[in-house]
């Protein structure tokens, strides 16, 4: 069982907590109505030049995520035209249909088939015999998530563009994209991968998998895992030949975790890497994109074990959280079980310890719930030991040593709300009296 240190529940994390909540609660009301508001515009628009004006069931997709959709073109009507409409942060694209759709996607003019959102709105409109072009469509969300409204017509002519309905929707004049220069030089894909794995066995990881993939037409893979308890290491590389021609690659990775937690790399790379840890084993939906239209794409898979000495009784999230800061620090061979374990609540906490002289210990925690930042603190005699945070991990952990001292003192301090910590003390070895000891 756990050694239980009372919580000091601080009013101000507490109360900053609150405020954000309510103000990210107004924040989304706001975009729900605005975009109720913005349908039922273009239903009153529409239905003045149009035979029929249907709205569709709203769509909550999210990143990497379709959603096909059929549209009845054969109505009678000489034009349909269709609307899909999200927040005007949103980014997606609707795919258009076509007969021979491998000709026109791999064809000249091949973007056509493919419409991008501006503002978080896509409007397209067929007559005559091009109709067929609306008639299954593919809504492909990029953004992280949200809500898309579907909306389509069918009359004499076409419907108002969304230009005409929305004008504070409307970009204004878009500047021809300029290349600054030539884009870096990057090392062959053999070579990538093999800094890659080398870079995994020097850190004690073991290469779990190698998977060779295929990238759809829009760059994009997906793929399920089971992951094991630990941290794992994921790194997609692609090939930069793809079609007969040397393609540009900008790799983004997402681990969609079954818990509901998501960890990405969207940053400018070629390559994309992402650790993540689990306190158990868990489902994970794996999302590449970026990667050249059709092109190869390796994915190697490393995996450090958890730690045996974080208690099996421990949160799942607590356990990934712990992990992770050790995997940072490169400290995955904790062995012994913590001389002390402690749970607190948000605010701070501050703990007397007695600890054994010429000692070094190591001093962990992580937290679940709405957690904004962990931050911890060692006090040894006139030397302090901290782990800030910075609010991108749920863990924090620190080392320290003591000489002569025995008392030290511990502060948790925990910023959120509805969130715990769980931490742990452990002794990583000791020194002669009188051999010194740096701080």
């Amino acid at each position: 069982m756990f050694g239980i240190s009372p919580p000091r529940f601080g009013v101000c994390p507490t109360f900053i907590g609150v405020g954000a909540l309510i103000s990210v609660m107004g924040v989304d009301e706001a975009s729900a109505a605005s975009l109720s508001d913005d349908v039922r515009r273009v239903e009153r628009a529409w239905a003045q030049v149009s035979q029929a004006v249907s709205v569709k069931r709203p769509q909550f997709l999210a990143a990497g995520e379709a959603f096909p959709w059929l549209v009845r073109v054969a109505s009678g009507a000489e034009c349909v035209s269709v609307g899909v409409l999200g927040a005007r942060t949103t980014d997606f694209t609707v795919e258009l249909f076509h007969n021979d759709l491998d000709e026109m996607k791999e064809g000249p003019g091949a973007d056509e088939g493919v419409l991008q959102s501006v503002a978080g709105a896509v409007y397209v409109s067929r007559c005559g015999e091009k109709r067929i072009e609306l008639a299954a469509l593919t809504i492909r969300m990029k953004s992280p998530q949200a809500a898309l409204e579907m909306i389509v017509a069918y009359g004499k002519r076409q419907a108002p563009s969304f230009d005409l309905i929305f004008p504070e929707r409307a970009p204004g004049e878009v500047q021809p994209v300029q290349r600054p220069g030539a884009p870096p030089l990057v090392a062959p894909w053999a070579e990538r991968l093999d800094m890659a794995s080398q870079t995994l066995r020097e850190m004690g990881a073991e290469l779990a998998e190698t998977i060779e993939l295929i990238a759809d037409f829009n760059g994009s893979v997906f793929l399920a895992s089971l992951l094991e308890s630990g941290c794992h290491r994921f790194v997609a590389s692609p090939a930069l030949v793809a079609n007969g021609a040397t393609q540009a690659a900008d790799t983004d990775l997402e681990i969609q975790l079954s818990s509901g937690r998501t960890v990405r790399d969207r940053s400018y790379a070629t390559d994309a890497l992402v650790d993540v840890c689990v306190g158990d084993t868990e489902r994970a939906r794996i999302v590449l994109t970026g990667v050249p239209s059709r092109g190869k794409v390796t994915l190697l898979h490393g995996r450090w074990a958890m730690p045996p000495g974080i208690p099996q009784l421990w949160p799942s999230d607590a356990k990934a959280a712990v992990g992770e800061s050790l995997l940072h620090r490169r400290w995955l061979s904790l062995q012994q079980e913590p001389v002390w374990e402690g749970v607190g609540g948000v605010g701070k906490t501050i703990i007397p310890m007695n600890t054994e002289p010429g000692a070094c210990y190591l001093l962990a925690a992580g937290a679940t719930g709405n957690v904004r930042v962990l931050r911890l603190g060692a006090q040894v005699g006139p030397r302090r030991a901290a782990d800030r945070g910075t609010g991108e991990s749920d863990g924090a952990a620190l080392s320290f040593c003591t000489d002569v001292q025995r008392q030290v003192r511990v502060d948790v301090e925990l910023f959120g709300t509805q969130a715990i910590w769980t931490g742990g003390l452990w002794k990583m070895t000791s020194v002669p009296l009188g051999q010194d000891i740096l701080p």
